[in-house]
């Protein structure tokens, strides 16, 4: 019986993740309903809950070095491209000119991608 309704947990939990990271990433206002499942939490899979926040983040966001060093943590698991790319755009925002080339050059390593540190930055900080 208890592994039936831990069963039914994680089910929920994984259904209300798909749909909050891609309620997450909508640029125009979410309907009632929406933000209702938007406003639910996610009970036992807090990766999820972590990954849709990642997910809605701004990457031109000022963050503190605790705040980076986690997210490094998180990107170092996933490794992505989009995780990579993110976070060094959150890095080069920050000032952390330095770790952003690094995860630059993670991002060509791992996955082929070859971007400048200038793509990381807003047009209005590198047009400067």
């Amino acid at each position: 019986m208890i592994g039936l309704v831990l069963v039914g947990v994680i089910y929920r939990d994984y259904i209300l993740y798909r749909q909050q990271s891609v309620f997450v990433t909508k640029k125009t206002p979410l309907s009632a309903s929406q933000q209702a499942v938007m406003n639910q939490d996610i009970w036992l899979l807090t990766q999820f809950k972590e990954r849709v926040w990642w997910i809605g983040l701004n990457p031109y966001t000022t963050m503190t070095d605790q705040q980076l060093q986690s997210m490094g943590r998180m990107v170092a698991n996933l490794a992505s491209a989009y995780d990579i790319h993110k976070y060094a755009q959150v890095l080069a925002f920050n000032g952390k000119k330095s770790e952003a080339e690094h995860q630059l050059w993670i991002l060509k390593t791992l996955h082929g991608e070859d971007k400048s540190y200038q793509e990381l930055l807003p047009a209005s900080v590198s047009k400067q």
